[in-house]
């Protein structure tokens, strides 16, 4: 009677539990089930340093370097100039390597804070979390599970929270995402006690904002 439990990890990640998502959306297909020009485009695995440098970067490297200086540059609006400068604070810091100038475009990051919710992040960076790692207990087909999942941003606006995840697909289609960004809404606010109010997705290569609405 209990073999399902013995079948079961007892720890899962958010991606393991978004099922809907599961055969259409980069960030939650199964290693086993992509061809080998998915696993180089969607896998977000880093390079090691050693190799990096030598070759030119796969797209889901460039991925997971956006998603980096994300965490990494100080929270405020940027002219080109100073997002170099920035850029370049990084480096000498050596959170950045100078071989990954080449593949961040500054532009993104401009459009990122000198838009209306970027302006809103800049007001409340006080409370501003980055890469925030949860877990949470989660019941599937009556099998308790912990979740691991980790958020790219959020912060707490007149006592509430809002959510920011960045994606760098190609194409914009958020019906991809509700469930990732529900099992964040759950996570923080079983963690923080504090209601989750708004969610938004940032697609970078496109400098759109979508407000996911229905988690």
């Amino acid at each position: 009677p209990f073999k399902d439990y013995i079948k079961a990890p007892y720890k899962k990640t958010v991606s393991d539990l978004s099922e809907k998502n599961d055969n259409r959306s980069s960030d939650f297909k199964r290693p086993s089930g992509l061809s080998p020009y998915e696993r180089e485009r969607d896998l977000d695995f880093a390079r090691p340093d050693f190799i990096r440098g030598k070759e030119k970067l796969k797209a889901n490297e460039k991925g997971s370097l956006i998603h980096k200086v994300f965490e990494l540059v100080e929270i405020k609006k940027y002219s080109r100039e100073s997002f170099l400068e920035e850029l370049d604070r990084l480096v000498a810091w050596e959170l950045l390597q100078k071989e990954d100038l080449a593949y961040i475009d500054p532009q993104i990051f401009i459009n990122f804070f000198d838009s209306d919710l970027g302006e809103r992040i800049i007001a409340n960076r006080s409370s501003l979390h980055r890469e925030r790692a949860f877990t949470i207990k989660y019941q599937k087909d009556g099998i308790d599970l912990l979740v691991d999942g980790q958020i790219d941003l959020f912060f707490i606006e007149d006592g509430e929270i809002v959510i920011v995840d960045f994606k760098t697909n190609r194409s914009i289609d958020e019906d991809l995402y509700e469930g990732q960004l529900a099992l964040y809404k759950r996570g923080l606010e079983s963690s923080l006690n504090i209601r989750v109010k708004e969610a938004y997705i940032y697609w970078a290569r496109h400098n759109v904002f979508t407000r996911i609405d229905h988690i």
